[in-house]
């Protein structure tokens, strides 16, 4: 899933976001987009909550932008954690975390398995790492790790 989109603009919104929700712009927003980046009903964004991931939208309304019709996620929200333990040798790491919100996982310590056995390299145990997780061939499975130290 991690495919990052640099020429998208992106767009910080307080509202839940999810597949089919229309998200109202606030009057300063509409303006940005509207007057400042000259983006009009159908063109595409980028928006982010803090806590839903980001996803992709498009404007929606009349001549000036009034909303966000949201589409599909293109990243998830990433998790923060410590690493307490890894296995080089099966490609594992167990972290303890806390809420995944893509996979409706509470904080809890848990093992995972890793995309990239290089992720493992980058992080010993101890370390605060954020991480996006997701199910890949029925497995749990960290996509992304970071070293937040």
């Amino acid at each position: 899933m991690p495919r990052y989109d640099f020429r998208s603009p992106r767009l910080f919104v307080d509202a839940p976001l999810g597949a089919g929700a229309v998200v109202p712009l606030a009057r300063e927003q509409a303006h940005y987009l509207g007057n400042v980046l000259r983006l009009g009903p159908g063109d595409a964004v980028l928006a982010f909550n803090g806590r839903d991931g980001e996803w992709q939208a498009t404007l929606a309304g009349g001549k000036k932008p009034s909303g966000l019709t949201v589409a599909e996620q293109t990243r998830t929200q990433p998790a923060a954690g410590e690493v307490t333990k890894i296995n080089a040798a099966q490609n594992k790491i167990t972290l303890k975390h806390g809420p995944i919100t893509n996979l409706d996982m509470g904080a809890m310590t848990m093992v995972f398995t890793v995309a990239d056995p290089a992720m493992l390299g980058a992080v010993k145990v101890g370390d605060k790492v954020t991480f996006e997780a997701d199910r890949v061939k029925g497995k749990l499975t960290v996509v992304t790790l970071t070293a937040a130290n």
